[in-house]
């Protein structure tokens, strides 16, 4: 692997990025562990964040308390544009209780420079400066990986959560994908035959050339877990310079062709699945229903995110907060 160390997801070393050690904070959450190294992590949940508003901050610090019920640890990643690294951002670390770090699109251009020169050149009938972004957004995990991931040489699944998901407990969910031992764990598959006007089959005909018709498929990739096994593939094609827009190249990269099985999130919550690409989702409609079921919980897209915030403030796992709780509650119109 061009001399790439046992734990990295790199086909090439990304010698422009430098190795990092992990925050203290991220030391500090993990109760008796001493050394740099948390061998115990089987999995990665990034939130991926633009803007970080202070409702998140509280979101994330739950979050992560929820996380570490489980094998699986949280880190946030930070976009900044004009970044072209990735450095840690120690407070946040701090206020989150988790790993925090921050990248831009120079962290891209200096680990794939083809990547980024031939994304520029397909992204350009995308109007949507974010959804430009969505041609390599997922690569940022390499970047990630060869920065931190020398400390969690048995991770197994690394997932990617945009903020306008929301799950009602995040330890339950990870038990629930834990059922499915799919390479590629999406929200749900759509077909050319159930969507023949989505956009990007045409923006994309490089990658679904010579493929049947009846065989591709997309997915929105707003959560989304994947495996090393994945990862590796991916790296190659990153390494390649190959690109696509993600919600076709993920999932068409997965291919029992290839001995990577997919699966998706429909099929494992079935009605607990509120996933769609708009109208947004209330937040006291989200609220209700997690009060409600006892299911694990998948919704999206959720924008305002004050009234979860609250509840998990007042009525959360360590909440000295009883009082306001109730209070919460009795507000909660059914």
């Amino acid at each position: 692997t061009g001399g790439c160390p046992p734990h990295s997801l790199c086909v090439i070393p990304l010698t422009n990025l430098r190795v990092r050690a992990l925050p203290r904070a991220v030391l500090a959450s993990e109760a008796g562990i001493r050394g740099p190294v948390l061998p115990h992590v089987e999995q990665l949940v990034f939130y991926a964040h633009h803007g970080l508003p202070s409702i998140d901050l509280r979101l994330f610090r739950h979050f992560s308390r929820q996380l570490r019920q489980s094998t699986a640890r949280l880190w946030l990643m930070l976009y900044r544009q004009k970044e072209t690294g990735v450095r840690p951002l120690t407070n946040i670390s701090w206020m989150i209780e988790a790993g925090a770090c921050v990248w831009g699109n120079g962290t891209v251009r200096r680990a794939w420079p083809s990547v980024f020169a031939r994304t520029s050149e397909m992204a350009a009938s995308t109007t949507d400066p974010n959804h430009r972004r969505y041609w390599w957004f997922h690569c940022t995990l390499l970047a990630w990986n060869h920065t931190y991931g020398h400390a969690y040489p048995k991770a197994l699944f690394w997932w990617r959560v945009e903020p306008d998901v929301l799950v009602a407990e995040w330890a339950s969910f990870i038990r629930l994908a834990d059922t499915s031992h799919s390479d590629v764990l999406l929200p749900n598959f759509v077909t050319a035959k159930q969507h023949p006007t989505y956009p990007h089959w045409q923006r994309n005909k490089h990658l679904l050339a010579g493929v049947p018709r009846r065989e591709w498929v997309y997915s929105l990739v707003s959560i989304g877990r994947y495996s090393r096994r994945f990862m590796h593939l991916m790296a190659a094609r990153w390494a390649a310079g190959q690109v696509a827009y993600e919600e076709i190249f993920l999932p068409m990269s997965c291919t029992a062709r290839e001995g990577c099985r997919r699966d998706s999130f429909r099929s494992l919550l079935g009605s607990g699945l509120h996933f769609r690409f708009r109208p947004n989702w209330n937040c006291t409609t989200f609220l209700r229903s997690a009060m409600s079921v006892s299911r694990p919980l998948l919704w999206h897209p959720v924008k305002r995110r004050q009234c979860w915030a609250d509840y998990l403030d007042a009525c959360g796992g360590n909440s000295s907060r009883p009082g306001s709780c109730a209070r919460l509650l009795q507000e909660v119109q059914w």
